[in-house]
């Protein structure tokens, strides 16, 4: 496509190179008139010229005949070339193999997804190289507009896909990919479990948290320091997995609420064979938080919660030093999703646990003792 006015030839120089008759008057008006040579119906009229020049726009037409275009078709039909040989021409002339306008090279469908069912480029070049100049802008402003809130779209689907199925979430995104011949999962994704996000991320993230009525995973933090430079320090970690095992609740001998469980949470790149593996941590949870999961959790629930890594250690029966890292949660999760489960009469008044052998040390003073025993701890130790 030759874009540009300056690319084509002026209109009225085409006419003056092919001797049309030029009715002197309108010269350095708006419009100049001369002889048509394609009806040839003005040919012995005294001051009748029948084909109007308009230099500005770059375009003809016959008042009596309504032969009509731009200044390429002008010269197709006075010099017997095809407009393809005439841009060709063009191109080497000027030197000029500039690549299609980014609109222009959107597909159809493309298009249509924006409104525009059918779109004659070339004619548009045509008519007017000014308009059709405008007309390209315009369209790709469009599309890109379009596919930023597409893009917003599919963040929400997958921020959504968090609580409630996130392989499915990934094909409907995947859908949208394929309708828009767009890649966007990668930069979403990336987005997604960025540690750090934007503002206006958070805020989309929020709203979406509303709309499917769940509270937001966690919050963002902002920490600034007194002094430039200064160093600081984060100990906060945000985990979605699923309950690999039973909530158990303990009491320390002052009747304090501990309770301790697995989760389990899949490793999002497979390893050589194409399989995700899994890690499981090990979590620890205090007070009324303690009590509000053993009640209402069972294994294999989704969950996510934050939390703080810990580190502690003791001596097992054989007197070795046994180091431990736990994570403590730090405020009940925020989402779940809680598995369903019948009794005989359909209510649930209350669950029953079922205890699970633990691969723990014998001597941790944790998990040394059966469900709702008193532990052997130093209530100094405790988190609050």
């Amino acid at each position: 496509m030759i874009q540009g006015p300056n690319l084509l030839p002026n209109i009225i120089d085409v006419a003056v190179r092919n001797n049309l008759e030029i009715n002197k008057k309108t010269f350095k008006k708006k419009e100049v008139r001369c002889k048509c040579p394609f009806c040839k119906e003005d040919a012995n009229k005294k001051n009748k010229f029948y084909l109007s020049l308009n230099a500005s726009k770059n375009v003809f037409k016959c008042w009596y005949c309504k032969e009509n275009g731009g200044v390429l078709r002008f010269i197709s039909l006075l010099e017997g070339k095809s407009e393809q040989e005439l841009i060709d021409e063009l191109r080497a002339k000027n030197g000029n193999m500039k690549k299609k306008h980014p609109a222009e090279r959107l597909t159809k469908h493309q298009l249509a997804l924006i409104g525009y069912n059918n779109i004659d480029w070339f004619a548009n070049q045509q008519f007017d190289s000014n308009f059709a100049y405008e007309f390209r802008q315009r369209v790709w402003s469009e599309w890109q507009a379009y596919v930023a809130d597409r893009k917003r779209y599919c963040y929400q689907l997958l921020f959504a896909g968090l609580f409630s199925g996130f392989e499915k979430s990934l094909e409907q995104v995947q859908e949208i990919e394929k309708e828009l011949n767009v890649n966007l999962s990668d930069e979403l994704l990336d987005e997604l479990f960025k540690e750090r996000k934007e503002e206006d991320t958070f805020q989309l993230e929020k709203l979406t948290s509303e709309l499917v009525g769940h509270v937001h995973p966690y919050e963002t933090i902002d920490i600034k320091t007194k002094n430039k430079g200064e160093d600081f320090m984060l100990n906060n970690c945000v985990f979605v997995g699923r309950l690999s095992s039973e909530v158990e609740l303990k009491y320390t001998p002052n009747g304090h609420p501990v309770a301790v469980f697995n989760l389990a949470l899949t490793r999002a790149i497979p390893d050589k064979n194409g399989e995700k593996k899994a890690d499981f941590i090990r979590c620890v949870a205090w007070g009324k938080v303690a009590e509000n999961m053993a009640n209402q959790l069972s294994k294999g629930d989704t969950i996510g919660i934050q939390t703080r890594v810990q580190t502690r250690n003791y001596e097992n029966q054989q007197g070795q030093k046994v180091y431990v890292t736990e994570f403590i949660v730090e405020g009940f999760p925020t989402f779940i999703k809680v598995k369903k489960w019948e009794s005989g009469n359909g209510n649930s008044a209350q669950k029953q646990k079922k205890s699970e052998a633990q691969n723990f040390p014998t001597a941790d003073p944790f998990f040394g003792y059966g469900q709702g025993q008193p532990i052997d701890i130093n209530d100094d130790d405790l988190p609050f």
